[in-house]
């Protein structure tokens, strides 16, 4: 389970990585009016998960799931799900907040709130990869151990740029180059990576565009 957290005066989030957050209990069917003020927001959303059932056909299933909690997390994604807090979709200020967060770095260059929801779709999809594959498969020329899966990703792209470029850049350095959260772990750095392609397309940054096609492969 990834979460996309809010900005926070200690390390920038509190969203946690993969497999390390907790499922939400307190969960409804996402509806548009139970996002308040929020509410013509939610057709955005609707949209947004509409684009990636077709770009991405192995996600049709996912569910959207609203839930509450105190905590500094916008919301969590992965088993299928994603789940977004009312604390913040159902606040005014979400988009006020988010925007803050791009210009601290935090999250990428373009991007707006809705795409925070792209960000836990990008969950999603690396839990689904992780899905298909066991112990001692191959993906992508490495062998699949644990829950390696991002890893094997995330290295994979940064490799294929080095190739194509002539540089020498490992996938922290790249990370880096999408957000600081990007950097946080390779689960989010795919995260932020679906955030930013969903946003900027054709101009997000190249290690993104790498993710993305990698996973489009996996994801059909």
């Amino acid at each position: 389970m990834g979460g996309r957290g809010s900005r926070s005066k200690r390390n920038g989030f509190s969203g946690g990585s993969a497999g390390g957050g907790r499922v939400p209990t307190n969960t409804e069917d996402f509806k548009y009016a139970r996002l308040g003020v929020n509410r013509q927001f939610g057709y955005e959303i609707d949209k947004l998960g509409q684009n990636m059932m077709n770009e991405f056909p192995a996600l049709r299933d996912t569910q959207i799931q609203l839930y509450t909690s105190n905590s500094n997390v916008y919301a969590l994604g992965g088993n299928g799900t994603v789940y977004l807090n009312r604390k913040y979709f159902a606040n005014e200020n979400l988009e006020r907040s988010y925007a803050n967060d791009v210009k601290a770095g935090f999250h990428p260059k373009g991007t707006s709130a809705i795409d925070i929801v792209a960000h836990e779709y990008g969950h999603v999809a690396h839990d689904t990869i992780i899905g298909k594959y066991k112990n001692g498969d191959t993906l992508f020329g490495q062998t699949v151990k644990g829950n390696n899966v991002p890893n094997i990703i995330v290295e994979t792209a940064a490799n294929n740029l080095n190739k194509q470029t002539g540089s020498n850049k490992n996938a922290g350095q790249y990370a880096s180059m999408i957000s600081r959260y990007a950097n946080y772990n390779p689960s989010e750095m795919i995260a932020e990576a679906f955030a930013d392609y969903n946003a900027n397309k054709n101009k997000a940054r190249p290690i993104s565009r790498e993710i993305i096609r990698l996973m489009k492969g996996e994801l059909q």
